[in-house]
């Protein structure tokens, strides 16, 4: 039996990222589970108007998805504290900038500079609508094929509902060859 449980949207867990991006000539730093993909060549941020990242990112029409694995949850997590300033925020991590110009931290196992190319907006939120520009990944989380590996990226994921992290768990099987259970 099953019972509606309302208007709750239950497509979480999704990936913790870290966006990255440049707001009044200080980097910026925004933990967000809001992010989804829309196609194989473009993916979506759900960000709050009010934030800084946002303004950062309708600013220049560039930003970075940095990927949150283990190691770099604790430094991740701080950012969602209320109490943290913008100052602290922007000297969170170390970083660079990728070759698209975009902040993007050292510690982030993969990360992603994005390019925004359409800004649908509600009354509270930008949701921007992204095309992927560079992705770099460290050596040890790629294949023999050079492809990523989420076995060993292990990405975080984060759970609304709860405010909990999950870790990611080992390759259950391949596309088109699970047998049904009877």
């Amino acid at each position: 039996m099953k019972r509606n449980i309302g208007r709750t949207s239950a497509l979480y867990p999704t990936l913790a990222v870290i966006i990255g991006t440049m707001a009044n000539h200080k980097v910026n730093w925004l933990f967000t589970e809001h992010v989804g993909l829309i196609g194989t060549d473009r993916f979506i941020v759900s960000l709050r108007k009010s934030q800084q990242a946002a303004e950062g990112i309708k600013a220049s029409g560039r930003f970075s998805a940095n990927i949150v694995n283990e190691a770099l949850l604790p430094k991740a997590d701080a950012l969602c504290k209320p109490s943290v300033t913008n100052e602290e925020k922007a000297g969170a991590f170390s970083w660079l900038l990728g070759e698209a110009g975009t902040p993007i931290i050292d510690m982030s196992p993969l990360v992603m500079e994005c390019r925004v190319v359409d800004n649908y907006e509600t009354e509270a939120h930008d949701n921007f609508i992204c095309q992927i520009s560079n992705t770099y990944a460290d050596e040890n989380i790629l294949d023999n094929s050079g492809r990523i590996d989420y076995e060993l990226l292990k990405p975080v994921l984060f759970e609304m509902t709860t405010g909990s992290y999950l870790r990611t768990g080992e390759r259950i099987g391949k596309c088109t060859e699970i047998e049904p259970r009877h």
